[in-house]
């Protein structure tokens, strides 16, 4: 199993390293196997030859764009305008806004993250969702064959889970016919451990929410070897969750306004926080994944490497 750290590769974001040496340096130290990048306009500090695992970009919500449904497009963005800016790409070429990131990962990486789900800004908060599981995961599998199709990629592409409509692990049969509808072998799952707890707004300690890891992995246990990594990371914001829905906030009428909005409240709900159970190794050794991504926020590179620190001595004591 490799260890990896999840980082954002960005000339905005400052990792606080003078170099990309001083970076390695701390990824031996830690005894790290690389990392998994997000790449938002590259640096000079992250080469490419540490990027293990390279997760693709993504939108929240992208299906009304994709499939012209100009009502919910208005409804969301303002205007037509508005949202091709955003989605910089026609609906019909939405694909390529794929492609560079997955030639990187084709050059550099072991495995690509595609995140399966779609929820609108205005349905985040609510959990009302439009879509249902089965609309998200037969529109995203139509997305990935068009993108692999226009591409060389040969390694993995791993599936990454959420807590809105799309892949949550909650329906076995329904994640076996997304499996089957990919026109690709070398397709696996990345389980994060987070966004499934967020899943379930009924959890209210960490150890109620790697006993529903455990239980979901046993139920999808007939697909264990397609679950090649785990973003590991917690999340327990149920009540967070519930107040919000009883209590929601007024957003702005402006698009990126409330962009900014609701992405404080992410913030609050998709917690990201280190492990601490001793449920956690139980749980990992029961999954056995080939790569182990630490994914957890950090506000400057001291917080970040005292959490990578604590992270892997309780998964090896």
């Amino acid at each position: 199993m490799k260890y990896l750290l999840s980082l954002i590769d960005s000339p905005q974001i400052n990792l606080e390293y003078k170099s990309s040496q001083e970076l390695n340096n701390f990824i031996n130290e830690a005894k790290l196997d690389g990392l998994e990048i997000i790449r938002c306009g590259g640096s000079n500090i992250i080469k490419p030859q540490m990027a293990t695992g390279t997760h693709l970009p993504f939108f929240n919500f992208w299906m009304d764009y994709y499939n012209k449904n100009e009502e919910r497009i208005v409804k969301e963005f303002g205007s037509l305008e508005l949202a091709r800016e955003f989605y910089q790409y026609a609906p019909e070429e939405l694909y390529k806004y794929f492609l560079n990131d997955l030639e990187f990962a084709n050059k550099y990486s072991e495995y690509t993250v595609f995140h399966v789900g779609d929820v609108s800004n205005l349905e985040y908060l609510s959990r009302n969702h439009f879509y249902t599981d089965e609309e998200v995961l037969n529109c995203s599998a139509k997305l990935i064959n068009q993108i692999l199709k226009n591409s060389n990629y040969s390694k993995w592409l791993l599936l990454e889970n959420l807590y809105f409509s799309g892949l949550r692990f909650n329906n076995l049969e329904l994640t076996k016919k997304f499996l089957n509808s990919i026109d690709y072998k070398k397709v696996g799952f990345m389980l994060d451990t987070g966004h499934l707890m967020n899943a379930n707004t009924s959890i209210k300690t960490e150890d109620e929410g790697w006993e529903f890891v455990e239980k979901t992995f046993r139920n999808f246990s007939s697909l264990k070897n397609y679950f090649k990594g785990i973003h590991l990371h917690v999340s327990v914001s149920g009540e967070t969750v519930k107040k919000l829905q009883k209590n929601p906030p007024t957003l702005s009428k402006d698009f990126y306004k409330r962009f900014e909005e609701i992405y404080q409240y992410v913030s609050e709900i998709d917690q990201h926080k280190i492990s601490t159970s001793n449920l956690t190794k139980k749980v990992i050794d029961l999954i056995e994944p080939e790569y182990l991504v630490l994914e957890f926020k950090a506000i400057n590179r001291g917080e970040r490497e005292e959490k990578v620190r604590k992270q892997m001595e309780i998964l090896n004591p």
